[in-house]
């Protein structure tokens, strides 16, 4: 019985080691999940949520008691077609990324990727919702730029042309035109 006693007490300080892990990734995991500006939510086999991030709660209504939901139930369009998208997930097991605009200017990144358990199967999908809204904006702002500086180059009175690194002709104004003797389009 004493040594029955001494392994069982080896076992158990082992154990008691292993939930101190446990919850020591779990605290890690939570408090991640708590501090991301990343939008996750967590959706098993049979399209119920698992678990999200706070920052989702932002772009669509989640509440705690929406745990255990099939995310259909939720009025989220910005997502789609979530059983299509979970169904080519199975098949192709590859993150599929689309950009979305939301509301007034809002633009997001959400991408599906499969959720693999240990048996390599997909056991259902997480979605990553990144706000993209001030990338978005950039390249407005850079589009209309670069809009900007060809009116100015199509105005100048200098003969002007741009090329690409492979030598191929992008852009020639007017006065290159009249210089070369050709049409623009045939520059």
């Amino acid at each position: 019985l004493n040594s029955v006693n001494e392994e069982l007490n080896t076992v158990n300080t082992e154990y008691q080691g292993k939930i101190m892990e446990l919850t020591e990734l779990y605290n890690d995991m939570d408090n991640l999940f708590c501090s991301t500006e990343i939008g996750f939510i967590f959706i098993d086999r049979q399209l119920r949520i698992r678990k999200y991030t706070p920052s989702v709660v932002k772009v669509i209504n989640l509440m705690e008691q929406d745990l255990g939901r099939q995310i259909s139930d939720i009025a989220a369009p910005l997502l789609g077609d979530i059983t299509k998208e979970f169904d080519t997930l199975q098949v192709s097991r590859k993150k599929k990324e689309k950009i979305v605009r939301h509301g007034e200017g809002g633009w997001y990144l959400i991408q599906f990727m499969p959720y693999i358990d240990e048996t390599n199967e997909v056991d259902g999908m997480v979605i990553s919702l990144v706000d993209v809204s001030e990338q978005k904006r950039a390249e407005e702002t850079l589009r209309h730029s670069s809009e900007i500086l060809k009116q100015i180059l199509e105005a100048s009175p200098s003969p002007t042309m741009m090329v690409n690194d492979e030598g191929k002709i992008q852009f020639v104004n007017e006065m290159t035109s009249i210089l070369f003797g050709r049409p623009a389009r045939d520059l």
